[in-house]
């Protein structure tokens, strides 16, 4: 127990001091900077060592379902992320929702070195939800992103900012609008 904690603390020691630069970016500016936007629902997610044994990535394979802007070569791509568990040794790194296998997702995409990364961290990612009350699918993301509601974030309290979702068809609309 006492080794996962050290390790741990060794390797979060730089991210953290990263994450607490994470710039609040909005919808268009994710769109405008990332290589490829997708619909894609998480097949499985694997963590391991680097082959130096400093950092624990996760991959993980995705089937695509709709491309918004790109393009991929296959229906399925892998995406990696920083993080995860193997043994007893886990890495969370904030700022980084891995992603879960059975989960829908939108996501902004960058390319980093041949692979798929989710851009600026967390805020590249977006859950789908179908809504208990009215089956309606909603759109979800943890960090806050500008310009995906109507009013404008000085007008709306960080809860409503940072966990209300929104209809999918809505959000999907905004995003092609800014993509045209």
């Amino acid at each position: 127990m006492k080794k996962k904690l050290i390790v741990s603390i060794l390797l979060l020691t730089p991210l953290l001091l990263f994450s607490l630069i994470l710039k609040r970016t909005s919808l268009s500016e994710l769109a405008a900077s990332s290589d490829l936007i997708l619909r894609a629902e998480v097949l499985h997610s694997r963590s391991a060592w680097d082959e130096n044994q400093e950092m624990i990535w996760t991959d993980s394979q995705l089937h695509i379902q709709e491309i918004y802007k790109g393009m991929a070569s296959a229906r399925e791509i892998n995406v990696r992320q920083r993080g995860g568990q193997v043994g007893p040794v886990m890495l969370e790194v904030p700022g980084v929702g891995l992603l879960v296998p059975g989960e829908e997702v939108i996501l902004f995409l960058k390319e980093h070195e041949g692979r798929f990364r989710i851009h600026s961290m967390e805020l590249g990612k977006f859950v789908l939800l179908d809504n208990p009350e009215n089956g309606v699918r909603m759109v979800s993301t943890i960090m806050p992103v500008e310009d995906i509601y109507d009013a404008p974030a000085a007008k709306r309290s960080r809860d409503e900012v940072t966990h209300k979702p929104i209809p999918y068809l809505e959000f999907i609309n905004r995003l092609q609008t800014i993509l045209e």
